[in-house]
């Protein structure tokens, strides 16, 4: 019996000592994978290894261009942005069996993703300077910088305790939370001050839950990917961003080739009209899942097949078979239109092109082959027939293959081709000519309009003039006036002068005959009857 009791004892300490030695583990790195740690028992940092237990109480610090995942517990995985720096502060199975994981974000970015089927026995949060964020069986982001705080939940429901609110503000999935009250993510990214923190989180969380889909132990799965990215392409849908939710479809292509058909088939289920910019974005990250990409595109949105094909190919112009092969396998009835917009982009790719789209649709051979025809012919200049005839004899081949006894005929393609070349050469040409002649009557219309303004402005000048004339004469004419009252007032002034000193030698009218002009005498006649004489004041004589 005591020997019964000793074992008990035994594998309870065991138990405990059990409870107490749970660690974390660096399950692998990606990127520089560079990282280092704090040891509680240490004063220095040291490397930390991808496969290395981490235990409570540790400090972590992600190095520039890492990402770490750590995991506390089964279906419970951390990861950790580049840049981030996190305390293990809890991981522990508790007295009621939960697994128990608390984490001290100091700065950065962490990922939770909770396995939903442990939902029950899930206990997981993360500190922050605004409260601790609490989740069972979810996904949810943390963003940390100084005081700033943002949360924002991908997929279940997440409660974040804020010492300032009386009870816990509970956020699902679309919401967010800057420490305050619960939020729209659309809003959090119509926010200038939490737009770009809130864009740099949500594309981490696409490539953390697409990476970890691989992991049959971390319990996200493809639905996991899809909510993650409807979440976020509803909010690029609410604030018309599609740079959004293209670069999160290219972020979860990225992390996990796999994830790229169930990651573009969500971002285009909410972006219809963005299509061909996620598709041209994801085939950007990962050039080999362009068949993918473009298949889960075009079958998202089969309208636009064309232009889905054109932005792939673009992004990957090596890739213009695999583009071709996805977008025909999804809507080969425009096998024609995806044909010519691959070869537009990447015409060294004409045959293998044609092979494919005819294949998947041998009864528009004829309409691919001309399309081709017309796109390589456009963009390196090669001859119509020679080009026609070859891609005919490629077309009917595969046409043969696929069981159908439709064929090309080259000559009436080149034909095709030629007749539809002139027709836009002589269309452009007019519309040459009426863009010119467009300028010109927009030149003569400015210059009449010219012509009227400074007529306008000359007759308004002219209407102005005769008033400004009698201001400048009202204004005058006093002066006018008194200028006469001067000269008179000088000439009264002068008149004593001459009076009171008149003098013969000096008045003006002897002076200027006797020194400037003599005058003769005339000799009078004898019958002209004597002159009277006068006084001095002119009067007439009679002293006689």
């Amino acid at each position: 019996m005591k020997t019964k009791r000793i074992l008990t004892v035994l594998v309870a300490l065991f138990w405990v000592a059990t409870i107490s030695a749970q660690t974390a583990k660096v399950i692998r790195m990606t990127g520089a994978k560079s990282a280092t740690v704090l040891l509680p028992d240490q004063v220095e940092e040291t490397v930390l290894e991808e496969g290395q237990e981490v235990p409570v109480g540790s400090l972590i610090l992600v190095g520039e261009g890492t990402k770490l995942f750590l995991r506390t517990f089964t279906g419970t995985i951390t990861v950790a942005e580049a840049e981030s720096i996190f305390e293990i502060e809890t991981v522990e199975i508790t007295a009621d069996n939960k697994e128990k994981t608390v984490l001290d974000l100091r700065s950065g970015n962490l990922v939770a993703n909770l396995d939903p089927k442990k939902r029950a026995t899930n206990d997981y949060g993360v500190r922050t300077p605004k409260g601790v964020a609490a989740a069972r069986g979810t996904n949810f982001t943390i963003s940390v910088d100084g005081l700033d705080v943002l949360v924002t939940v991908s997929a279940g429901v997440v409660t974040v305790e804020i010492p300032e609110f009386p009870l816990p503000v509970s956020l699902s999935p679309g919401q967010a939370s800057s420490g305050g009250a619960a939020t729209t993510l659309s809003a959090v990214m119509n926010n200038p001050a939490t737009a770009a923190v809130a864009r740099a989180v949500v594309q981490a969380t696409a490539s953390a839950v697409s990476s970890l889909a691989a992991d049959p132990d971390s319990g996200v799965t493809s639905e996991t990917v899809s909510q993650v990215v409807t979440t976020a392409g509803q909010a690029a849908a609410e604030t018309g961003d599609s740079a959004l939710v293209s670069s999160v479809a290219a972020a979860a292509t990225e992390a996990n080739p796999a994830m790229a058909e169930t990651a573009v088939t969500a971002a285009v289920a909410t972006n219809p009209a963005a299509a061909a910019e996620i598709a041209g974005a994801a085939t950007a990250a990962f050039p080999a899942s362009a068949q993918a990409v473009v298949q889960a595109a075009v079958a998202s949105n089969p309208s636009s097949a064309a232009a889905v094909t054109t932005a792939a190919t673009t992004a990957a112009p090596t890739q213009a078979q695999a583009v071709v092969q996805g977008a025909v396998n999804s809507n080969p009835g425009a096998a024609a239109e995806i044909a010519t917009a691959a070869t537009a982009v990447a015409p060294e790719s004409a045959d293998a092109v044609v092979q494919t789209a005819v294949t998947a649709n041998p009864a528009a051979a004829s309409q691919v082959v001309t399309g081709v025809v017309q796109s390589v012919s456009r963009s390196t200049g090669a001859n119509v027939q020679t080009t026609a005839q070859a891609l005919a004899t490629t077309a009917n081949t595969a046409s043969a293959a696929a069981g159908s006894t439709e064929t090309v005929d080259a000559n009436t393609v080149a034909q095709d081709v030629e007749t539809a070349a002139a027709a836009e050469t002589a269309a452009t040409e007019e519309t040459a000519t009426d863009e010119e002649e467009a300028e010109e009557d927009a030149e003569e219309a400015e210059e009449e309009a010219a012509e009227e303004e400074a007529e306008e402005s000359a007759e308004e000048e002219a209407e102005e003039t005769p008033a400004e004339d009698e201001n400048a004469t009202e204004e005058e004419a006093p002066v006018e006036e008194e200028a006469p009252a001067e000269e008179e007032a000088s000439a009264e002034d002068e008149a004593p002068i001459e009076e009171e000193a008149p003098s013969e030698e000096e008045s003006p009218a002897e002076e200027t005959p006797a020194e400037e002009t003599p005058v003769e005498t005339p000799e009078v006649p004898e019958d002209v009857p004597e002159i009277p004489d006068l006084d001095e004041v002119g009067n007439v004589s009679t002293s006689s």
